[in-house]
């Protein structure tokens, strides 16, 4: 089965007139090609109405004088396929092409009523069914009754199967919807929990989940959150008096550390409360330090805390 795919959203607003989507041609690169199944995901206004036009040909150059030319008069484009193509279907997602013939094949799709009307998802599908193929020849007549009955069970089977083969992306973290992530998330043990994560950074909670709650309460775990959360390791790791100090070399960031702060307590044991401290812009020796007299640092820089309190010039942890 071949499969041929027309990138892009194209939406029109009729209004009171006729709304004209003329899509780019197919090319299936072989003369007289059958063509098969189309299918176009329709978002109408209610009370839309939408006519599908096709038209197949060997000739490029020859159809190109009206349907393709950006300068050619709507109209014009649209009479020629009046005239010379085949009314597929009238707000059908799922048309037969089988009476197309050709390597190039034209779609021109005219809305009508009021609102917006949105296409996408569009493909064309060679053949158009796979049960009319297992028929004796005999039987195989085009656009017969028993070809059309054949291709609605082939529509649906095939997009069944499609919907089969794309099941395991939703398992994938990488790629799944960001409320299945979420999901997935809450099935792993933070349920109700309001963490205010940007998108990247639940992925890579996610992804890292298994791993962390078999470490919980260990160092590891600890060094992997800073490296999803804050991008580094800490340059300090301290623990005394049931608190948990961490220093960080790189700028303050408020929302950094109170994401990490809320996401360390679910991994450490409880009752050890998390200290964050970042360092500001580094300190340098003048040009006296080397004499070891009048050296000096300037600036001294300072410690942010997770409270957003500046630290001291002297600070102990």
């Amino acid at each position: 089965m071949k499969r041929y795919t027309v990138d892009g959203i194209f939406s029109v607003r009729p209004g009171a007139g006729t709304g004209r989507v003329f899509l780019p041609p197919a090319d299936s690169m072989e003369k007289d090609t059958m063509w098969g199944r189309l299918h176009i995901r329709m978002r109408l206004p209610e009370n839309g109405l939408c006519h599908i036009y096709t038209l197949a040909g060997n000739d490029k150059e020859m159809a190109e004088q009206l349907p393709d030319s950006a300068g050619a008069d709507p109209d014009k484009r649209a009479g020629f396929f009046h005239t010379y193509g085949r009314k597929a279907g009238t707000n059908s997602e799922n048309v037969l092409l089988s009476d197309m013939r050709g390597r190039y094949l034209w779609i021109y799709i005219e809305a009508a009523g009021p609102g917006k009307a949105v296409f996408d998802e569009i493909f064309i599908e060679n053949p158009g069914d796979e049960f009319m193929q297992m028929f004796p020849e005999v039987y195989q007549e085009p656009g017969c009754f028993l070809e059309r009955y054949l291709c609605v069970l082939s529509t649906l089977y095939r997009d069944m199967q499609r919907k089969i083969d794309e099941s395991a992306s939703l398992l994938d973290a990488e790629s799944a919807d960001r409320e299945l992530v979420r999901l997935y998330t809450r099935w792993m043990g933070f349920a109700d929990v309001r963490l205010g994560l940007t998108e990247k950074e639940e992925r890579m909670l996610l992804l890292n989940l298994y791993w962390l709650n078999r470490r919980k309460g260990t160092k590891a775990a600890v060094l992997r959150l800073c490296d999803i959360f804050m991008e580094a390791g800490p340059n300090v790791m301290d623990v005394a008096k049931e608190e948990l100090f961490l220093a960080f070399e790189q700028q303050p960031d408020p929302g950094r550390s109170e994401k990490l702060s809320r996401i360390l307590k679910r991994f450490l044991p409880a009752g050890l409360r998390v200290r964050i401290v970042c360092g500001q812009e580094s300190a340098c020796c003048d040009g006296h330090i080397y004499m070891d007299v009048n050296g000096m640092l300037a600036p001294l820089p300072e410690g942010s805390l997770d409270t957003g309190a500046q630290c001291g010039r002297c600070t102990v942890l």
